[in-house]
């Protein structure tokens, strides 16, 4: 199935990047997408506050995407208790997933979101 998660930063700087973003993955349930979208929120936040710059990332919306003939229909999911996922080999394959190899480097699936092009100081 596939799903759409929407992200929000509660702390931005003159010269951050987008304060929202949104993505969208392959989860194979429910569950498995908010363990999805909960490890990537915990390394957002973990790859920011080892630069000194916390963003406090947290996810504003979860939502699967299901088929309606030649259509999608949102269908939201409940993000009130959302738990990591457990086992490095999971966290590994979220990661991998989420963050997916570009010839030498890695990219991101909420390019907007998670690109830190710095914009010059007025």
């Amino acid at each position: 199935m596939i799903y759409q998660a929407s992200f929000t930063k509660h702390r931005t700087y003159w010269w951050d990047e987008d304060k929202g973003g949104e993505c969208r993955f392959a989860a194979s349930s429910d569950e498995e997408a908010k363990q999805f979208i909960s490890t990537v929120v915990l390394r957002m936040n973990r790859h920011y506050e080892k630069m000194k710059e916390p963003r406090d990332v947290s996810v504003m919306s979860l939502s699967c995407l299901e088929e309606n003939g030649f259509s999608l229909d949102e269908r939201e999911i409940d993000i009130s208790h959302i738990e990591p996922m457990q086992g490095v080999r999971n966290i590994f394959s979220a990661l991998k997933a989420f963050y997916p190899k570009n010839g030498f480097c890695r990219s991101c699936i909420a390019i907007s979101f998670t690109s830190f092009d710095p914009i010059p100081h007025p």
